[in-house]
C-alpha cells in the first residue's frame, strides 16, 4: 500500500461508481460501502485510476469484499462512505 491519495469523488468517477463528486481523500487498500444501483456494495480499493475509462478499466480499480446487497423500499439507501476502522 502506498501513501498516495485521491480524492474521493475522483476514485468513484474513475471506478464508475457514482455521479456524485464527495471531496475526501482515498488510498489504495481503504475500504469504501457505496449505494450503486439500487444495491449496497463493500468494495476494497486496489487502484485510484487516473481517467474515466472503459467500464472493464474501471473494474480493476476495486474488489467486493462481500456480496452486493439489495436495497429495500424502507431503507433509504444511504450509507457512510469510508467504512469504519477496526483499529
Amino acid at each position: 500500500m502506498t501513501g498516495t491519495t485521491l480524492r474521493l469523488d475522483k476514485f468513484l468517477w474513475h471506478a464508475r461508481l457514482c455521479k456524485t463528486r464527495p471531496a475526501q481523500p482515498v488510498r489504495v487498500g481503504d475500504l469504501l460501502v457505496v449505494s450503486h444501483g439500487g444495491w449496497r456494495r463493500q468494495i476494497e480499493i486496489l487502484g485510484l485510476g487516473e481517467r474515466r475509462g472503459p467500464a472493464s478499466e474501471a473494474q480493476l480499480l476495486y474488489r467486493e469484499t462481500a456480496a452486493p446487497t439489495r436495497l429495500t423500499p424502507v431503507d433509504p439507501g444511504w450509507t457512510a462512505l469510508l467504512a469504519e476502522d477496526d483499529d
